[in-house]
């Protein structure tokens, strides 16, 4: 009532505004935290394909990158050899070193110089990079064709270790001058034996610049190292001479180094040369992380954007998802005050309009069980009436049949007396009238009263049962089968003529169910008679005490939807009554209510 007042006072539900924030809040919370997941598995999945295509990125770049330099050490190499095999050359070569045999003495070879000069000249200046040529006689003699009065340095290549190589090419490189070159001893073609060697001096712009010029989104850094991991040339200013930070175990163990340019950490990758040189690709860390930065900043100001237009579009979502309740409340409200006709209007099918349907269904149980139990009580004064009725001085009917009893006894006639004691028993359960009896106990008040109708009928109706022992302890409601075996008795079996038969069957279904079968072999009906029959027992507004619409009425009172009951007929062959009811293994509480 205090509610109920407190209501009145405020009119009702005034506002909204609690649930809609609630709601309001829940989905923004949920939206955030979906959005940082979404982030966070985003940002690290990002990560990984991003360093992933980098790192492919880097191969491709770096294989590229070698291919170019690879076709720049292979045309300084084809020309080596076509050098090596020149017939000027080779002629040439061999005069000065007899002539040198011959006259030790002899320094100017003016002629065989300018023929090998005016033979390949045209060759090594085809190439941009090439500063010069030099080639050498077995005793020093040297030709110079080329524009650099620079020559090459390189302490650790002498004449024995061209020799060595026996016309394979040895690479050098000369910190000092900025110059690669190319050693290289000419054999003669007709015995292969040293005639001399030859050094083809090159410019390191020639390979520096092959290297700047590789296009790269992630600005990778080039460097060529030697044998020695020293920097031959490099895509960067003022690197040559210096050392590279990994030795050449380190390279398939190690994933990031120091940068000789930058003194940042890179990741790397690398390629052999043909010529043993080394080719390394690096890109900074931070240069990486930097552009995955950037992406995921683009990504959360996307997001953030998605939250604040879906935090206008839930606001107005929450407005028209909280009406349907304000309307719930205000039916709720008026159905407490008394109006129990007060419904609340289904408009479609979501959640709060199913409330409503369910608050709908719970609003018509409520008044059906009203008028069901306002029509239970009346039923129970009319029986009450009848019980009064039935109760008109017992102990004068009890003093009479036990003088029937004793008076039978006395002149020797016991069917008088078991007559007497049977009829005393019925009589007695029947006046006591408990709610709720065992089915033993209700099995005991049948055979008392067909211990009754046996002598009234003879041998005219023979009764069968099939009652297992486990149904015998359940509890049902009193007086439940005795009084269709009478209606089976009165309109089935005594107006025939040949033996009539009743059978009992009662069974156990499923542990849930108590299932009775009632059978006669008497005249039965045809589908007119119980079609009626049917209609006169299930008639809510009949008034019957007796028979099956007595039956019927108590088990629908007691049980509703849980109880079925069904009667089945052929005229001439008989009647079938069933009836399920839940068990009760406590009087008044079955296992339905119970689950």
């Amino acid at each position: 009532m205090a509610r109920q007042n407190k209501l009145k006072k405020t009119g009702g539900l005034k506002t909204n505004g609690g649930l809609m924030n609630k709601i309001f809040k829940v989905y923004m919370l949920l939206m955030f935290i979906s959005c940082m997941v979404l982030l966070i598995v985003f940002g690290i999945r990002f990560s990984s394909v991003y360093n992933s295509q980098a790192k492919s990125h880097m191969n491709d770049v770096t294989v590229a990158t070698e291919t170019g330099i690879e076709e720049r050490i292979s045309q300084i190499d084809q020309l080596s050899v076509s050098i090596l095999i020149n017939n000027s050359v080779q002629k040439n070569l061999k005069s000065i070193n007899h002539q040198k045999v011959m006259e030790p003495e002899k320094t100017s070879f003016q002629i065989e110089k300018t023929a090998i000069s005016r033979d390949i000249r045209g060759s090594i200046f085809n190439i941009p990079g090439i500063v010069s040529a030099r080639i050498y006689s077995s005793d020093g003699v040297e030709i110079v064709i080329g524009t650099s009065g620079k020559k090459m340095k390189a302490d650790d290549i002498t004449r024995e270790k061209i020799y060595a190589k026996n016309g394979g090419a040895l690479w050098a490189d000369d910190e000092e001058n900025g110059m690669v070159g190319l050693y290289r001893a000419i054999l003669s073609v007709d015995d292969f034996k040293p005639i001399g060697y030859m050094v083809i001096e090159c410019k390191n712009s020639y390979f520096s610049e092959k290297l700047r010029s590789v296009p790269s989104t992630y600005k990778n850094r080039f460097y060529l190292l030697n044998n020695e991991m020293d920097i031959i040339v490099s895509s960067e200013e003022n690197m040559q001479g210096i050392s590279f930070p990994l030795k050449t175990r380190d390279f398939k163990r190690v994933k990031i180094v120091r940068d000789p340019s930058t003194e940042k950490n890179s990741y790397f990758t690398y390629q052999y040369m043909n010529n043993g040189w080394l080719l390394v690709s690096t890109i900074n860390v931070g240069q990486l992380w930097k552009n995955i930065g950037i992406a995921l900043l683009s990504v959360l100001l996307t997001f953030g954007i998605v939250l604040l237009v879906s935090l206008v579009i839930m606001r107005h979502a929450a407005r028209v998802m909280v009406k349907p309740t304000k309307k719930l409340v205000d039916s709720m409200t008026a159905y407490q005050e008394g109006n129990f006709d007060s419904r609340f209007e289904v408009e479609n099918q979501d959640e709060i309009n199913q409330i409503g349907m369910v608050y709908n269904q719970m609003a018509d149980k409520v008044q059906n069980l009203i008028e069901k139990n306002y029509t239970l009580e009346i039923a129970n004064r009319e029986a009450e009436i009848e019980f009064l009725k039935m109760q008109i001085n017992p102990h004068f009917l009890y003093n009479c049949l036990d003088t029937i009893s004793w008076l039978g006894f006395s002149n020797g006639n016991s069917e008088i007396t078991d007559l007497a004691v049977a009829l005393g028993k019925f009589l007695r359960a029947s006046i006591k009238r408990e709610d709720y009896y065992t089915v033993k106990q209700e099995m005991e008040v049948v055979d008392n009263y067909l211990f009754i109708q046996k002598y009234r009928f003879g041998d005219k109706i023979e009764i069968r049962h099939n009652i297992p022992d486990e149904v015998l302890n359940f509890y049902i409601p009193s007086f439940i089968i005795q009084p269709v075996i009478e209606n089976s008795i009165v309109h089935g079996l005594e107006e025939q003529i040949e033996k009539g038969i009743l059978w009992i069957n009662i069974q156990l279904c499923n542990n849930k169910y108590l299932q009775f079968n009632l059978t006669d072999n008497g005249k039965g009906m045809d589908e007119e008679q119980l079609k009626q029959v049917i209609q006169n027992y299930s008639d809510k507004n009949k008034k019957s005490s007796i028979g099956l619409s007595n039956v019927y009425r108590r088990l629908n009172l007691l049980y509703g939807e849980a109880c079925e009951f069904h009667v089945t007929s052929v005229a001439g062959e008989g009647t079938e009554v069933t009836f399920r009811i839940p068990v009760m293994q406590v009087p008044g509480n079955h296992t339905l209510n119970e689950t």
